[in-house]
């Protein structure tokens, strides 16, 4: 590993905050983080499900299962709500408008806002569905998410559809997409690690070793606090544990970091992970 350029790199992330540590902060974890949740559904997903509260309950429940168990991380629904259309959910593309109005809920008291809409596409447009691109983006260490809900045509007039189905479904269902978008929350990177849940050619529900160890050390991020300007996060910490033992490629932390100062630099809310 070329130490200096990991140290060049953790320098000038510390020096971008002008924070001190906070007391404890480098205890073992003791103790759950809390992370409160405001859930915002639009009109189509509304619509197409009459049990549409019961069915964002279910999904963020599984998804702080898998925080609480790997993190001690623990996402509790503050308040759901209904939102008006974000654009046309037959389209393969991310309705841009979601962005433009979805910025008044920065008022909110919570930490996370998470936003879920409907992608139900036709036939002919199955072959583009192999990504998260198309259901999931998320403000990269920042506190919106936003998740549009995967469904498909009952019948289509294509070979082994009934597979095609079920291997799209695994690789792509809300639940699964939501856990995705959350890992991004909290610094995780996109990979081909097989058996990952931040890799596009995967039905895993499972975090590989490097984006465990990047969400382990952005645990204590303060969601609610301009990302320059901290005062509460411990960032000497983070850093150690990325760094520490070779934990992580050279690859991976030139990704993390670069995307990291970018975030600092430019404060660009608008820079999206999927």
């Amino acid at each position: 590993m070329n130490k200096s350029l990991l140290l060049g790199l953790a320098f000038f992330i510390t020096q971008a905050y002008a924070g001190e540590s906070t007391p404890g902060k480098n205890d073992p974890i003791s103790q759950t983080r809390k992370v409160s949740v405001l859930l915002v559904a639009d009109e189509y997903f509304v619509e197409r499900y009459e049990n549409w509260q019961e069915k964002l309950k279910i999904w963020m429940a599984s998804v702080s299962k898998t925080f609480q168990d790997e993190f001690q991380i623990a996402f509790e629904i503050r308040d759901i709500g209904i939102f008006e259309i974000w654009g046309d959910y037959r389209k393969s593309t991310f309705p841009r408008g979601i962005f433009e109005e979805i910025t008044y809920l920065r008022k909110e008291k919570v930490d996370l806002i998470v936003g879920v809409s409907l992608f139900q596409p036709d036939c002919s447009q199955l072959s583009d569905i192999n990504n998260f691109m198309l259901l999931g983006e998320t403000f990269w260490l920042n506190r919106f998410a936003l998740v549009r809900a995967l469904d498909l045509p009952s019948n289509c007039p294509v070979q082994n559809y009934s597979q095609v189905k079920t291997k799209l479904w695994a690789q792509l269902n809300p639940q699964r997409v939501l856990l995705h978008e959350m890992a991004h929350v909290f610094g995780a990177l996109d990979n081909l690690v097989p058996d990952s849940i931040m890799s596009y050619n995967s039905s895993s529900l499972k975090f590989d070793a490097e984006n465990h160890r990047i969400i382990s050390a952005f645990r204590e991020y303060p969601f609610q606090e301009n990302l320059s300007e901290s005062t509460s996060w411990d960032l000497d910490r983070c850093v150690e544990q990325l760094i520490e033992a070779d934990g992580l490629s050279l690859a991976t932390l030139e990704k993390l970091f670069t995307t990291f100062k970018a975030a600092v630099e430019l404060q660009n809310e608008f820079d999206f992970y999927h």
